[in-house]
């Protein structure tokens, strides 16, 4: 049985080195928090012991517990003092060259049964240990911005790293009342590498014109039930810091498409409309008045399915009647009647013209999230400005038609990426839903996702927007191309 971390030096005393030093130290663990700056030393001991008197005021911890967590922190300038600890955790400035100095110096002093992990989310841990002189206690220990309160922390073996080392800090980690993932040493491990999935696919959804910002945001929102949406998201990251981040991502990954960064973040960022941190960004400075919805849709509106697809949208025509519209189980062919065809990767106008439907009153909805309380509505050009503003109310968005609705796109290359990971050997899918729903905040996983929807549905989808768009990044998964093909011959 492996010794448990009961004695940890954190290299680096900024945001996130004093954030993992009160986790530990919360937890009954010795600290060492080690920085250069006398400055941030002094601030972080401020903010420690300030954040441990919070949580004795909350009635989370006694007076006496208080005064214990803070008697077990060092505040230290010199590496020498890392010497007698199970555990160095790098934290310190994005720079490898500086990193790999410190594992230099670090390895100098402290004794060789000491593991040593980086807290990096831009290099391998292999590159990290290319120098060491024992790089198999060396493996990297990601951990997420604010570390107390972010539950996932991602556990990277190196090259080189010996699989007890992970057991050890894995051990820790638990300990520390987090869940660890193992996650194979590529780019942008498991979460930056999904998380991708997420703002990449919805900047070209902008890019070709399927909604502005905040439509696109209230569309997956309200619809997939994310808490936020992509571009407040990268508002509040900064594009300085997701644009950079994204194409070392799309450049250590083999320049694969599905990372490919799209031009309008590099324009964006070209033209300082950051986000937060300048003013001015998506979101952010541009003023937008909130939109005046109608609360409901009137019951003037009516609404047909054709028969062939009132199976598929049997839940929707039932939201929609909730929504305010009134059905019609028979094809009322005036001109204020709204005809909606589901949208399985195909064009509205296509569907429109397979079935001699009168494209100007044909509205698309998006079948794969059609029981959600909130629904998404595709128009083509020649749908008719009566039929969009009779269907505007709170609980729809209505979106241009193009390849594939939001909510599809993004459900695709979400499971797409992870299906990629998977089959990689990146991390497990169990891992890979974990990460998403502890680190990401996603309410579902992709492969929960998936199967909810059903794996066979998502591949056809993935097959039609292929072919249709010819866009390389809906290629097919190795993982998801087989799992399809074994659901479709169980059935």
């Amino acid at each position: 049985m492996t010794p448990p971390i009961e004695t940890i030096a954190i290299v680096g005393a900024g945001v996130m080195g004093r954030g993992i030093a009160l986790l530990a130290l919360t937890v009954g663990k010795s600290v060492i928090l080690s920085d250069l700056s006398e400055d941030v030393r002094k601030a972080a001991l401020d903010e420690i012991t300030s954040r441990v008197q919070r949580l004795q005021e909350k009635g989370k911890m006694t007076g006496d517990e208080a005064s214990a967590c803070l008697s077990r922190l060092k505040l230290s300038g010199d590496v020498a003092d890392l010497e007698p600890v199970d555990l160095v955790l790098e934290a310190i400035i994005e720079n490898l060259e500086i990193k790999q100095r410190l594992l230099h110096d670090v390895e100098s002093v402290v004794s060789a049964d000491t593991l040593i992990a980086t807290n990096t989310s831009s290099f391998l841990v292999s590159e990290f240990a290319a120098n060491a002189q024992k790089p198999d206690r060396v493996l990297g220990l990601h951990f997420f911005n604010p570390a107390p309160l972010m539950k996932l922390v991602e556990v990277i073996a190196g090259t080189q790293t010996n699989p007890k080392a992970v057991d050890r800090v894995t051990c820790f980690v638990n300990a520390l009342g987090h869940v660890p993932v193992e996650v194979a040493d590529v780019n942008g491990f498991l979460v930056n590498q999904l998380g991708r999935g997420y703002i990449l696919e919805a900047a070209r959804l902008a890019e070709e014109g399927i909604g502005d910002f905040k439509t696109i945001d209230r569309a997956l929102k309200r619809a997939m039930g994310f808490k936020m949406g992509p571009f407040e998201l990268m508002d509040l990251t900064g594009l300085d810091v997701t644009y950079p981040a994204s194409r070392s991502i799309w450049e250590g990954n083999g320049f694969d498409s599905r990372f490919l960064p799209p031009a309008l973040m590099e324009r964006r960022l070209k033209s300082k409309t950051l986000g937060q941190k300048s003013g001015i960004g998506f979101h952010v400075g541009q003023d937008l008045a909130p939109a005046d919805y109608p609360e409901m849709i009137s019951p003037d509106v009516v609404v047909w399915c054709p028969p062939k697809y009132q199976d598929v949208l049997g839940g929707v025509c039932a939201r929609l009647q909730t929504f305010g519209a009134s059905v019609s189980d028979e094809p009322t062919f005036s001109k204020e009647t709204v005809i909606i065809v589901p949208l399985g990767g195909k064009h509205l106008l296509k569907v429109a013209k397979e079935n001699n439907l009168p494209a100007e009153r044909c509205v698309g909805v998006d079948n794969f999230f059609g029981s959600s309380d909130h629904l998404c509505l595709s128009i083509s050009s020649l749908t008719s400005r009566m039929v969009i503003e009779s269907l505007q109310s709170v609980n729809t968005t209505i979106l241009q038609d193009k390849d594939g609705t939001v909510c599809q796109r993004i459900l695709l290359q979400l499971g797409l990426i992870a299906s990629d990971m998977l089959s990689k050997g990146v991390a497990s899918e169990q891992d890979i839903d974990i990460g998403a729903k502890l680190a990401l905040g996603h309410v579902q996983g992709p492969f929960e996702r998936m199967r909810q929807i059903g794996l066979l549905k998502v591949e056809n989808l993935r097959s039609e927007i292929f072919t249709q768009s010819a866009e390389e990044r809906f290629r097919p998964s190795i993982w998801l191309t087989e799992r399809a093909l074994c659901e479709e011959m169980t059935q």
